[in-house]
């Protein structure tokens, strides 16, 4: 996304501001993250694993699709963009498929790796 951002015919941010603004894209979605993996074991249970991880792998490609069409408005489109980016990549991450792979008496192990 970086160079999405130096690129003059995109969002053309100066030099002098590329920290300042990946990080607050970083920091703002966040909370977007937070809010999928809450609502990601819901999800899992109404949909099933398999739907709702392709639904939200599919919306994810779209949404990084879209980015260099939110050009050159950072604030809110790209945002925007990155909010729901990170909302719906946070549901696979989710996932509760270790506890299919590692065995009953290992399992808090694995899981902690």
């Amino acid at each position: 996304m970086i160079f999405l951002l130096a690129n003059p015919d995109f969002f053309g941010v100066q030099r002098d501001r590329m920290g300042y603004v990946s990080g607050m894209l970083s920091f703002v979605s966040t909370p977007g993250a937070i809010f999928g993996c809450i609502f990601a074991g819901y999800f899992y249970d109404i949909f099933g694993r398999r739907l709702t991880i392709g639904i939200s792998l599919l919306s994810s490609s779209i949404l990084l699709a879209l980015v260099p069409w939110t050009s050159p408005d950072i604030f809110p489109w790209l945002i925007s963009v990155r909010i729901a980016f990170s909302m719906f990549l946070a549901v696979p991450i989710s996932n509760p498929l270790s506890a299919d792979y590692i065995q009953k008496n290992a399992l808090g192990r694995g899981m902690s790796l």
